[in-house]
């Protein structure tokens, strides 16, 4: 199973009298092919169905999205569907959220044997469109839909429909490019690699997915059995929270919310989540003088525009746990009931198999899968739709993991050595250098208590937006930067690049921000974007959905919704919705 034997990128368009299919050579992209039904009570042709099962028989295709909506029409438009059909089913897709196989059992359709297909969709974190992700990437250009797809009743005119056609072709340029993004392109190889050791198809998967459908596969493999969902109707629908020994704490604050946490019913909802007790929910907790926030995601503090700057006396440390959830899931002994201990045996062995060979390049895909399955799967727990499906567990390893980490946080500051940050599975210690070694020495004795183990980095400051939000100095040239500090990618926006470029050189070197701005280069950094509901315009001009602009001198005018409100940080702009190749 392998994507490189050719790649083709598909996208359709459909309206009342218009459907289009239309295909990119992923290796010679100026070659393309567009398959057109120009006619409402039309449908494809004997010799355009021929030709276009040829192409898909032919290669690997790739789409944006392609598993819920562009194969099944397609599927559907082989079959002989005429243009007006195949708008009312994509109306049924979109408007009524019908699912694939529901799509396929109403039509009557199959997968074709010959079908090899790529679905990328999934292998993004935020679920965006694809406009969005190819803004985040520096797309060339950002082009949305010239037309209103929702209305059931338009009909497009000739001329239109040409216009529809180069929007689609763009939209097969920005799919292409996603798909030779890096990131994108090393997660292929890795469920590539994942699938030929299986022979299950991995390669649309998403990171949860994955780890779902791998511990499925092991769990039969093991037992010899097959393994379902849990029957939501009849599972528990409340418990408790049992902590483990060695969570004790001394403070009255943490002693509280320790007893709330332990003595309260949890209940799980039709939704299948879970929520905190309101107490801990709505409030903070304070350890240190400083405020933290208990909640299902995880724990974090609460600060805002902070800088520390570690003197030279100093030291300034980032304590993560490692592999934090899976250690909380091996040390506690928790699985799912009805995956029984073996799915517990399965999650060691690909957490013991990737902490001793993860420096083996030999083993380098298979580690990286295990790690990918080992956190991806703790995102479905709380899914009642997944086979993995355990809101008990989940409750027990996201409360083990924040209490332990405050249990921590209590004892370094009782010790006078403070915590300036924490974030789910880590913390940021600043203390006296002379502290140093008291602070070692209560990290150790709380490894050795819990059978976590702590991984330190050392910073020279961190600067902080807030929590999820900063920008932290490893000195020698070397940043970590998150947030709205990120660089831009597909997980994080990255807006505005020279902002954060002017300031990173001015925190290190003293350089003027205005030196940075004005010496800088590459246009796409000073390009801001932004998702606007129902769509932007500028000087009465339709832009789209996601709107791309930058600052020019002497300009006062602005972007604005479909309803006249500014769209925030766009005064003072001009549109950039295609990237120029010179500056402005």
């Amino acid at each position: 199973m392998d994507y490189r034997k050719h790649v083709t990128v598909m996208d359709i368009e459909c309206y009342r009298n218009y459907f289009l299919v239309a295909f990119r050579d992923a290796y010679n992209p100026e070659r393309t092919r567009r398959y057109e039904i120009c006619d409402s009570h039309a449908s494809f042709t004997e010799e355009q169905i021929t030709a276009i099962r040829r192409m898909m028989r032919a290669a690997t295709l790739v789409t944006f999205n392609g598993n819920s909506y562009d194969v099944p029409m397609t599927l559907l438009a082989l079959e002989g569907a005429t243009a007006s059909e195949l708008k009312s089913a994509s109306d049924s897709i979109i408007k009524q959220r019908i699912r694939p196989w529901e799509f396929r059992d109403i039509h009557g359709l199959n997968i074709p044997a010959y079908l090899d297909h790529i679905d990328i969709f999934n292998l993004f974190k935020n679920g965006l469109s694809l406009k969005n992700y190819a803004a985040r990437i520096g797309a060339k250009k950002l082009q949305d839909l010239p037309y209103d797809a929702e209305d059931p009743y338009l009909m497009l005119k000739p001329h239109e429909m040409r216009l529809l056609a180069d929007y689609c072709d763009n939209d097969t340029i920005n799919t292409l490019s996603l798909f030779k993004w890096r990131d994108v392109h090393d997660a292929i190889d890795l469920r590539i690699d994942l699938s030929n050791r299986t022979h299950i198809d991995f390669r649309s998967k998403s990171d949860a997915q994955l780890g779902e459908a791998l511990f499925k596969y092991e769990v039969e493999r093991r037992t010899g059995r097959k393994v379902y969902k849990p029957d939501f109707d009849t599972m528990p629908r409340k418990f408790r929270y049992t902590p483990p020994d060695f969570l004790y704490f001394e403070t009255p604050e943490l002693r509280q919310a320790f007893e709330i946490l332990t003595e309260q019913r949890y209940y799980v909802k039709d939704t299948g989540h879970v929520e905190l007790p309101e107490a801990i929910a709505k409030n903070k907790v304070m350890v240190g003088g400083k405020p933290y926030t208990i909640g299902i995601g995880g724990l974090h503090s609460n600060e805002s525009s902070q800088a520390v700057v570690c003197g030279e006396d100093e030291f300034l440390i980032d304590a993560d746990v490692g592999s934090y959830y899976p250690s909380i899931i091996i040390n506690g002994g928790y699985y799912p009931a009805h995956l029984t201990e073996a799915f517990l045996e399965a999650y060691r062995e690909f957490r013991d198999t990737r902490l001793a060979k993860k420096h083996i390049p030999a083993y380098a895909i298979l580690c990286a899968v295990y790690k990918i399955a080992l956190n991806g799967t703790f995102g479905k727990l709380s899914s009642k739709y997944s086979v993995v499906y355990a809101p008990k567990m989940l409750i027990h390893v996201t409360l083990t993991g924040q209490l332990a980490l405050l249990m921590l946080i209590e004892r370094l500051e009782s010790a006078g050595i403070h915590v300036v940050s924490a974030n789910t599975d880590g913390i940021v210690i600043h203390g006296k250098k002379h502290q140093q070694a008291q602070m070692e020495r209560i990290v150790s004795l709380w490894e050795c208590e819990t059978g976590y183990t702590m991984e330190f980095n050392a910073y020279r400051a961190i600067y902080s937006q807030s929590v999820n939000s900063y920008l932290a100095y490893k000195g020698e040239g070397k940043w970590k930067r998150k947030g709205d500090y990120a660089e831009r990618g597909l997980d994080l926006s990255g807006s505005a690049q020279v902002s954060v470029k002017a300031v990173i050189e001015y925190l290190e070197k003293g350089t003027p921000l205005r030196d940075t701005v004005t010496q800088h280069k590459s246009f796409v950094d000073f390009a801001v974007f932004q998702q606007v509901k129902g769509g932007a315009y500028f000087d009465g001009e339709y832009l789209g959905k996601v709107v791309r602009w930058y600052y020019a001198q002497g300009s006062k005018q602005r972007i604005v919704t479909k309803t006249g409100n500014t769209v925030p940080r766009t005064t003072g702009c001009r549109p950039c919705m295609e990237l120029p190749d010179t500056f402005p």
